[in-house]
């Protein structure tokens, strides 16, 4: 049987207004939300105690519920269909479609909560948001999902301040979502995890979305950092990328266009920064590190393309590094870049000297995938790049092995892999650099144009990711 708190009513006529105070209910452990929550009137508050029933229920009405308890406090699997609902403190979860469903509501909010589904099929959905309107998620942990958050039909969205790390894909807009910022979140160690083949993206969109805006991000060891389909107006910035498998953005399918960059960090491509199918991209003031001896920008066969205040950078092993490509040839020298261009004419080609990060990247080989062991992994190329004693590290884990010989165009190494990867990994080398936080800062002593850089460091992943 719930207790009921205080249920106070006062009107306060003041200056010709009056205000009420809304009912406040405190839900003791052992209680029924789904009793409370059919029985509270609109507009009411409820303080729940940790211990309540973990029950599937429904939110119809206005109202707000917090989790009245130092750390958040379980209350199982929700659907929201209401506006004006306010969810605070609490921890999601459950094995479900969604363990928190928004459908045909507005005005939501979701603030320092943790959204956990252990459903780990490709519907396993932390978040899924359906024909809503102005929502704000702040402050939450999407984690251990098979999909963090998928948004169908969002307008006005801001999600800040989270943390996001699943097994397959981060976030996902589609079917006319607009008008969102993702602001302030640390997006990590989306890889596909459990669906071989599958390709997974931090932050992923298609199906017409307009306006969206990533800004003060940071996005680490993805296998694409991001991923855009049939969208238009993109806004990057202050935001770092650092470590992808794959792209670490693509503008694809020839209709992901009109994306402005600026002040970022792009760095640590397994494959390369930047796949821009479509028009309208304007890019300035970022650092781009490709990481190995490939291109850190290519405006081949690009439409509609502005390219300027950038640094260029490969990886410092690579000997004779092709820097960028224009639409006559792949540049080793970045002046002839520039002429051939007719782009980057304030860019530099320099080491943009990071406070701490790695010497290089590179992915495995999927070919020879079935091959590999967990000493021994085959890598799809800058196996040059590697040297015997190096100091690596397999998808940002958090873990220093050594690179104990370089054979049949792949590393050897100690200690081994707890398990195979079941997807595809990157390695990274630290050069004789042992200590293997990322941070991605810009030193106070280098010589930087790119005056919106981002100063963002990676110092936490590891150590989660390890546990």
């Amino acid at each position: 049987m719930f207790r009921w708190g205080v249920c106070c009513f006062v009107v306060c006529l003041l200056a010709g207004s009056s205000s009420v105070f809304a009912e406040e209910i405190r839900v003791e452990a052992g209680d029924s939300l789904v009793k409370v929550v059919s029985s509270a009137s609109s507009g009411a508050v409820l303080r729940i105690a940790p211990g309540v029933k973990i029950e599937d229920f429904v939110i119809r009405k206005p109202i707000r519920l917090i989790g009245d308890d130092p750390e958040r406090v379980s209350i199982g699997s929700v659907l929201v269909s209401s506006e004006d609902v306010t969810l605070e403190n609490l921890e999601f979860g459950g094995h479900a479609e969604a363990v928190l469903r928004i459908r045909n509501a507005q005005r939501v909010k979701v603030d320092n909560c943790r959204i956990s589904n252990i459903n780990q099929e490709h519907l396993g959905y932390g978040l899924q948001v359906r024909n809503v309107s102005t929502l704000e998620v702040s402050d939450c942990d999407i984690i251990g999902n098979s999909v963090g958050m998928v948004a169908l039909g969002l307008t006005d969205g801001t999600i800040r301040g989270c943390e996001v790390t699943n097994r397959l894909d981060g976030m996902i807009l589609s079917d006319s979502s607009s008008d969102i910022l993702i602001e302030d979140c640390f997006i990590h160690h989306h890889l596909g995890e459990g669906r071989p083949g599958h390709h997974a993206d931090g932050i992923q969109c298609f199906r017409g979305v307009k306006n969206l805006t990533v800004r003060g991000c940071r996005l680490m060891a993805n296998m694409q950092h991001m991923m855009f389909e049939s969208t238009d107006g993109i806004t990057i910035e202050e935001t770092t990328s650092c470590g992808s498998t794959g792209t670490t953005i693509t503008f694809g399918w020839e209709n992901a266009k009109n994306a402005t960059l600026t002040g970022n960090t792009f760095a640590f491509a397994g494959l390369s920064l930047f796949n821009m199918t479509a028009s309208g991209y304007k890019v300035d003031y970022n650092i781009l590190v490709s990481g190995h001896s490939k291109p850190a920008l290519s405006v081949k066969g690009v439409e509609g393309i502005q390219s300027n205040h950038n640094i260029f950078w490969n990886s410092p092993r690579a000997e004779k590094p092709q820097i960028a490509v224009s639409d006559t040839a792949f540049h080793r020298n970045f002046k002839e870049y520039q002429q051939a261009s007719g782009m980057d004419a304030d860019s530099e080609n320099r080491d943009p000297g990071f406070v701490n990060a790695p010497l290089a990247i590179a992915p495995i080989d999927p070919r020879r995938y079935t091959s590999a062991r967990t000493n021994w992994l085959p890598l799809w190329a800058h196996d040059e790049l590697f040297r015997v004693g190096d100091v690596i590290e397999v998808n940002f884990d958090g873990i220093a092995r050594e690179c104990l010989a370089i054979e049949d165009k792949g590393l050897r190494f100690k200690p081994a892999l707890a398990k195979m990867p079941s997807n595809a990994p990157f390695v990274v080398t630290w050069g004789d650099n042992e200590d293997i936080h990322p941070n991605l800062s810009v030193r106070t002593d280098s010589s930087d144009p790119t005056s919106n850089a981002p100063a963002n460091t990676f110092e936490n992943a590891s150590d989660e990711i390890a546990e």
